[in-house]
């Protein structure tokens, strides 16, 4: 890089689902789109991650074992260091439920997308939830 010329800062993306081929999905949308991604399988692997390196935003859903995403969100926003941490909540249930909206609404960023997701919806709730914070 020549001299003067400020550093590219690459986001980080905690993508979070159970199912293999869709963390693959959205892993590869994201990279294409310049975002580097970390993957976790559960909730819990999650936490584990994000302990580990800091992330700008995780990409959520909401049905996973060991702990949930719901679960995930509670513990996340009971830590002072991620109460503003952006979250997109994805699921293939109907997630624009009142009473989904008012457990995940809490505290922080959070945005809303169901499944399938289509890497312009991706994208653009992305961007949206990062221009916030």
């Amino acid at each position: 890089m020549p001299p003067g010329m400020p550093a590219i800062v690459q986001r980080t993306v905690l993508v979070v689902d159970d199912i293999p081929s869709v963390r693959f999905y959205h892993q590869y949308i994201l990279e294409k789109s310049g975002y580097r991604c970390v993957v976790a399988r559960d909730g819990a692997e999650a936490l584990q991650k994000l302990q580990a390196e800091p992330v700008d935003l995780v990409l959520l859903d909401i049905v996973m074992p060991n702990l949930t995403g719901l679960e995930f969100i509670q513990q996340v926003r009971n830590n002072p260091a991620f109460v503003q941490l952006p979250i997109l909540v994805i699921s293939s249930e109907r997630i624009g439920d009142k009473v989904r909206q008012e457990r995940t609404a809490t505290a922080g960023p959070v945005g809303y997308a169901q499944k399938p997701l289509f890497p312009e919806i991706i994208s653009a709730e992305i961007h949206r939830l990062l221009e916030t914070t």
